[in-house]
């Protein structure tokens, strides 16, 4: 979801910027004037880098809660096949029909070659983690198709293989996307920590040219309107928890971003 301080930090630069489009109605002195136009230009442009950092960070973001998504269904597919093949696994290794004659060396052996593979009874393999699933599911998927496995398994052992083969490979498959996608979105929350912090460094310096303007003017008592967090009602609103999404000029925010208010984050209030 869309960080409210970002929001926040976003609606307070369009504010900025627009209150200060015509510096003459800030003051009349033409050097304060120029000085005010340098920092909201700079201001302007972190705050454009930052609107395009927001914007492909929430992107990454919702990519790889999409990835997520294919992981965990794939990851529960596979909890469901492990289970079915270890449950045939067990009664035709375990359980061979009395006409077989197995010797109680052979069963003993039969005993330690099920536990190589499936020592993890259903409930503990759902709590392993996506890769781990992978490796235990693969490893029965490889011995099932040759050596003492397939040989134990019989009959059972390619049909085991195809039922469990598939979803391992769609698990893997959306475990490399998963680790790709986060893997994105640490570069992408970088940069949008080195934009955040670029627009903070513009911003403070902006408002401290805006104070200095209208100090020389007398007029401080009016700081408020051109600086949006230096009016009183918007920083009480603030104070208070309101949520900024019921902030005016918020919808301008989200529709520059592409998505709705319903991407916000809940509002935290500000000690």
């Amino acid at each position: 979801m869309l960080a409210g301080i970002d929001i926040r930090r976003l609606l307070e630069g369009n504010h900025d910027l627009a209150a200060a489009l015509d510096p003459t109605k800030i003051t009349s002195a033409q050097p304060l004037q120029d000085a005010i136009v340098y920092t909201r230009d700079r201001m302007g442009a972190a705050h454009a880098k930052l609107l395009v950092a927001t914007g492909d960070a929430e992107r990454e973001s919702g990519e790889t809660r999409v990835e997520r998504l294919k992981q965990f269904e794939a990851s529960t597919a596979l909890d469901a096949d492990y289970r079915y093949v270890r449950q045939r696994a067990s009664n035709e290794i375990l359980n061979p029909p009395r006409e077989a004659r197995v010797s109680a060396k052979d069963l003993e052996a039969r005993q330690a070659l099920f536990l190589e593979f499936f020592k993890l009874n259903p409930t503990d393999f759902n709590r392993q983690t996506p890769e781990r699933k992978v490796v235990v599911a693969q490893a029965i998927v490889d011995a099932a198709g040759k050596g003492p496995l397939c040989v134990a398994l019989g009959a059972e052992a390619e049909p085991l293989r195809t039922r469990l083969g598939p979803v391992t490979t769609e698990l893997a498959s959306a475990n490399k996307e998963v680790e790709r996608e986060q893997r994105e979105d640490r570069e992408e929350f970088q940069k949008l920590e080195q934009a955040r912090t670029d627009f903070d460094k513009r911003q403070a310096t902006h408002i401290d040219q805006i104070e200095t303007a209208l100090g020389d003017e007398g007029r401080l008592e009016e700081l408020g309107r051109y600086v949006r967090s230096r009016d009183p009602a918007y920083r009480a609103r603030q104070l208070a928890g309101r949520p900024i999404k019921e902030e005016e000029g918020v919808a301008d925010v989200v529709a520059a971003l592409g998505v709705t208010t319903d991407a916000i984050e809940p509002a935290v209030s500000v000690p």
